[in-house]
């Protein structure tokens, strides 16, 4: 079942699931979100996550994500293709030690080519071009696909640990001192890697040494005047296994 662009917003008039039965299925999503989405909000009910967690929770089996010209300029699939071995990460549950999985009624999902994506449209109602074209400034509604698809998928699961580091600054307020705002940056793409230009290091500047810095800035001038509220500070790492935006970049080391 193609589904649109997979959201559900109703403070922004859409429903990318009205009137589709999609339980025990698969559905066909874009990726992204409608170019008269705002971008913040855009960015949140566009991800991954947000659009696995609505189609769970309507029932769906497994989700394929395709491509939007959109995504298509930004992330080209010969990109995605170079980074085939990066790995996601989550982390364990203190309770019964079972890895967390949000939603864990979601089978599997996967992204596809747009070779690939354009075969699951064959045989229906509208090509994959036609949705493409639409979803420029429009918002492509959802219909059932002709054919059928087999996914399987092989996992293979490591367990690593990192320390993070975490300082509260205490607010002045006896009330609201109970209260935290969170400050956060992550410790991220250090290390030692694959050489690019005859240098193996992953000095990290902008992702995320620029952010760590940020953040004991702000720390030092609220020590000298703290807030009513108390501060938690958190400089996190393992956010990328030496890699960027999540992911693993081959030679990259925790």
């Amino acid at each position: 079942m193609f589904v649109g662009y997979g959201i559900e917003a109703p403070s922004f008039g859409l429903d990318d699931y009205a009137g589709l039965d999609v339980a025990g299925r698969v559905v066909v999503t874009l990726t992204g979100y409608p170019a008269s989405m705002p971008s913040e909000e855009g960015a949140h009910y566009g991800s991954p996550r947000e659009k696995f967690k609505t189609a769970a929770a309507k029932g769906a089996a497994a989700v394929v994500l395709i491509y939007t010209e959109r995504f298509e300029s930004v992330l080209p699939w010969e990109f995605m293709v170079t980074n085939l071995d990066m790995m996601q990460m989550t982390w364990i549950r203190k309770e019964d030690g079972v890895p967390f999985v949000d939603p864990p009624e979601l089978d599997l999902f996967i992204l596809m080519s747009p070779s690939g994506g354009a075969l699951l449209f064959e045989g229906s109602q509208r090509s994959y071009e036609q949705v493409r074209a639409e979803a420029v400034n429009g918002v492509p509604r959802g219909f059932p696909l002709a054919v059928d698809v087999e996914l399987q998928q092989q996992a293979r699961h490591e367990r690593r640990t990192s320390p993070n580091i975490a300082a509260v600054l205490h607010g002045t307020d006896p009330v609201l001192r109970g209260e935290h705002v969170v400050m956060l940056a992550h410790l991220d793409h250090d290390g030692i890697g694959s050489e690019v230009d005859g240098d193996r290091i992953r000095n990290g500047a902008m992702d995320n040494a620029a952010g760590v810095a940020t953040m004991l800035e702000a720390a030092r001038v609220l020590a000298a005047d703290p807030p009513r509220r108390s501060v938690l500070f958190l400089a996190v790492t393992a956010e990328g296994l030496g890699g960027g935006s999540g992911q693993r970049q081959p030679g990259a080391d925790a």
